[in-house]
């Protein structure tokens, strides 16, 4: 008799769990940026785009290049969900520090002062890649919210801010996601850095093998991402926000628990599923698959997803909005989603300008075509 977990695997080996497609995995070679929009980002199916970045720059950062260039430049975690330890009620932030103590050998006022002291940025790489003991990985148990404080990851941080700005040098921006921008947010560039189509410029992730940033979420604020894995491997599952009812909301009384940046949570376990305890998730419709080194994933707007990081991993993420998620996040917010506010879609709408013939450019050659009226940005 083959129990759960070897079914869910052979199931997966043939092309999916139920409902849940493998995702595409496209050459960039054979794949038109029209046909990327006309078939994955306009009817929101995530994509894998292989063999695109093998020339680009950014690919020469390894772990040891970024502790070299890097190493005195210091880290953050305080942006990380803390909030919500500090505010558990009594019984509840016990049972959780037993189960830090238990699975890390930490105390909650060790874990604050990691996340209030940060580290230099060498530390923290060589933190990163470091083996973790067979032990605690075994120990490690995702649906508990307090395993995903620890290991310490870096998530969403602005690349403008990494490394004195070493990084965005070496960025090349995809053609992909190269359609409309926002003329009026390129005064924002001294807090917001060089934006793209929306008021984030492109993000930075560092994460130890066998972790994840966050349970299953719907981003707080509508976009389309493209994830670049620069080192290390990642697997995806997603679902269509449609399938909510199916994904386990977490629920506080009458609210639903968000990140600090306003993500929804959901308790949907893709990325190991149990159906004996998760029925619901059999009848979902989904994606899944793993993306490495040198592949672009696209994670379309309005999709609740789950990533697991396979090894120590750095990666970059492109966000965009344009009128294709304006049209995204509405039907979000039709659905009861905690999205984009009305007047943020209407400035998308109407200052929207259109990019011609897009290709690959470095960042600097697309912060000064888009923003030529206003002071060059210093890289």
């Amino acid at each position: 008799k083959m129990d759960n977990g070897a079914l869910v695997m052979a199931l997966m080996a043939l092309g999916g769990v139920w409902g849940w497609h493998k995702i595409d995995r496209r050459d960039a070679s054979s794949l038109s940026v029209d046909e990327f929009k006309n078939k994955y980002k306009k009817n929101g199916i995530p994509v894998i785009i292989t063999n695109y970045t093998n020339d680009w720059p950014i690919l020469d950062w390894s772990f040891e290049r970024i502790k070299e260039e890097c190493d005195t430049d210091r880290v953050s975690f305080k942006n990380k969900g803390i909030h919500l330890l500090q505010n558990l009620p009594k019984i509840a932030f016990e049972t959780w520090g037993k189960e830090l103590e238990h699975v890390f050998g930490k105390n909650m006022e060790e874990l604050f002062k990691m996340y209030e002291n940060g580290m230099a940025i060498g530390d923290f790489v060589d933190y990163v890649v470091q083996n973790r003991t067979a032990e605690e990985v075994e120990k490690q148990d995702f649906s508990h919210l307090m395993h995903y404080f620890l290991p310490l990851h870096m998530h969403s941080f602005p690349l403008h801010k990494f490394c004195s700005k070493r990084l965005v040098k070496d960025l090349t921006f995809p053609r992909y996601l190269l359609g409309e921008y926002i003329r009026e947010w390129c005064d924002n560039s001294d807090v917001s850095g060089p934006v793209y189509g929306g008021n984030y410029d492109p993000e930075i992730f560092f994460a130890a093998d066998h972790s994840r940033a966050y349970p299953a979420h719907l981003h707080g604020v509508s976009a389309d991402h493209l994830l670049l894995v620069v080192r290390g491997r990642k697997k995806y599952v997603g679902w269509p926000y449609a399938e909510k009812e199916k994904l386990i909301r977490f629920d506080i009384g009458s609210r639903g628990l968000h990140t600090e940046s306003s993500d929804e949570i959901f308790l949907a376990e893709g990325i190991n599923p149990n159906f004996d305890l998760q029925p619901s998730l059999k009848d979902t419709k989904g994606w899944e698959g793993e993306v490495s080194q040198g592949e672009f994933l696209y994670i379309p707007c309005g999709q609740v997803h789950q990533v697991q990081n396979m090894a120590p991993t750095f990666a970059v993420v492109f966000r965009v909005m344009d009128s294709d998620v304006v049209k995204c996040s509405r039907k979000l917010e039709e659905m009861g989603a905690n999205t984009m506010e009305m007047p943020f879609q209407e400035d998308l709408e109407e200052n929207v300008r259109k990019w011609e013939h897009p290709q690959d450019v470095s960042f600097k050659q697309l912060w000064n075509r888009l923003c030529p009226d206003t002071p060059e940005w210093d890289l």
